[in-house]
């Protein structure tokens, strides 16, 4: 059995990085994230804030704060679903679409670094000047407004022995609603290394800049 159509959402600037810059890029994510959890000690610490953020017109802050530390968590916490380090894929386009516009900030893992820096900043946090720490905060912020190419992958005719859940469940007895769509999941490649990406069909999205 087979999904006719399987898709990826991201950025064509990560497209253009090599396997050993995506993985400087992924590690220094992380690195940031290590560095700006400590000041959110709590996720319900947050509520002190959510008062400020709503009269200051930027709630949103809180939503993707929680999420982004929500996902560093898991990460950390080693579920499988958040280790940033294969494939991911999604039987759905209109998902797949929302990971696009979402890969501004260096995709998934960059994202949870960006989205702790944007509320640090709203809340007048700084990490320390000419350290690795403001040299990273500048270096995804910069990458994440420097005109952002957001980019649906199609993959075709992609076998469903080749897939795994992302917690890394076989997809067997989901195979047909995954092919006919009637459930949308985020998938992997049970082996990486025999994709090849290259064979996409690449898909330009509107540029927006990066939304609230």
């Amino acid at each position: 059995m087979e999904l006719e159509s399987i898709y990826q959402g991201t950025d064509a600037r990560i497209l253009a990085m090599t396997l050993e810059e995506k993985e400087q890029w992924k590690n220094d994510c992380i690195e940031l994230a290590d560095m700006l959890r400590p000041y959110y000690p709590d996720v319900y610490y947050l509520e002190i804030f959510k008062k400020r953020l709503e009269d200051g017109g930027r709630e949103d802050i809180y939503w993707n704060l929680w999420d982004a530390i929500t996902r560093y968590d898991a990460m950390k916490n080693g579920n499988k679903q958040y280790q940033y380090g294969e494939i991911y894929l999604i039987n759905g386009f209109d998902r797949a679409k929302s990971y696009a516009y979402g890969s501004f900030a260096f995709g998934e893992v960059g994202l949870n670094a960006y989205r702790m820096l944007e509320a640090a900043r709203f809340f007048g946090f700084e990490l320390p000047s000419n350290t690795r720490g403001s040299y990273l905060s500048a270096r995804l912020w910069t990458f994440a407004h420097d005109n952002p190419k957001p980019v649906v992958l199609t993959f075709r005719n992609v076998p469903c022995a080749d897939l795994l859940f992302d917690n890394g469940m076989e997809l067997t007895g989901f195979e047909t609603c995954l092919i006919d769509g009637t459930c949308i999941s985020s998938l992997k490649l049970k082996d990486s290394n025999q994709f090849d990406i290259n064979k996409a069909e690449v898909q330009k999205l509107v540029t927006t800049q990066p939304q609230k």
